[in-house]
């Protein structure tokens, strides 16, 4: 996927960009989100996107970047992308894949737990999916 330069873009536009994909996927039924993906992404994006979420679960679980970066055959920029969202403490990575797990198990984690998990080094969130799954448009 060709960059955009956000910087030639005002605030407003990379607004309203952001909100029509909001809006594209929350409308979607769950057995059409994979189409939409295969038809918005190349197969390349889609599979660059399944990384960065097994790199954002073993950043969370704990592993190292030696281990990730063998495991996944990625490179080490590529961790600290993920990683770096994670820092930043954004609310999406932990939140989504809290919810994967949750569905895929049958658990429900505590909020007492998710607030002790946002206090560990390296806990964070990356924004972007929980504002695709979770959240309404940006104002």
């Amino acid at each position: 996927m060709a960059r955009v330069n956000a910087a030639r873009l005002t605030r407003q536009e990379q607004t309203d960009l952001r909100n029509e994909l909001v809006r594209s996927v929350r409308v979607l039924r769950k057995n059409d989100v994979g189409r939409f993906l295969s038809d918005l992404l190349t197969p390349s994006e889609v599979l660059m996107l399944g990384r960065r979420i097994r790199i954002a679960k073993a950043l969370l679980a704990g592993d190292r970047y030696e281990e990730i970066a063998y495991k996944h055959k990625v490179s080490f920029s590529t961790i600290q992308l993920v990683d770096r969202a994670i820092q930043r403490g954004l609310e999406g990575y932990r939140r989504t894949l809290r919810r994967v797990s949750q569905k895929k198990r049958g658990v429900k984690i505590s909020n007492e737990t998710i607030e002790t998990l946002r206090h560990l080094p390296g806990a964070g969130y990356f924004r972007f999916w929980y504002d695709l799954l979770d959240s309404g448009e940006e104002k």
